[in-house]
């Protein structure tokens, strides 16, 4: 049994030759499928959103207890903010700067600068 290689070139041709023409087919259709599907998102979500006018619907419903119980909620808390500017904390540092004031600390002399002579 003699294999002949000529044949198998013949038929290996032949198969990459529709894989090839196939391939481009399926390319084609993809590529067809792909510019419909951006057509129609590109209608759907800019197209068709410039022609339409935006529904505005002013239907607001205000809740008179709810708002009232938040306003006064913020009131008593505004109010805490402000006790605190006006209340006097105890200076817990009181002591050590009445210490410090009746035993101040010996400063050290300023060092004297030596004059420096111009030289022409």
């Amino acid at each position: 049994m003699k294999i002949d290689v000529n044949k198998i070139k013949k038929q290996l041709k032949i198969v990459l030759n529709v894989f090839w023409q196939k391939l481009i087919l399926v390319l084609l259709v993809f590529l067809l499928i792909d510019i419909v599907f951006g057509f129609v998102l590109f209608y759907s979500y800019y197209l068709k959103a410039q022609s339409d006018d935006p529904e505005v619907s002013l239907t607001l419903t205000v809740n008179k207890t709810l708002m009232d119980n938040v306003f006064s909620k913020w009131d008593e808390k505004e109010i805490k903010l402000q006790q605190v500017f006006i209340k006097e904390f105890p200076n817990f540092f009181e002591r050590a700067i009445i210490e410090e004031q009746i035993e101040p600390q010996e400063e050290d002399e300023p060092e004297e600068v030596e004059e420096v002579e111009e030289v022409e």
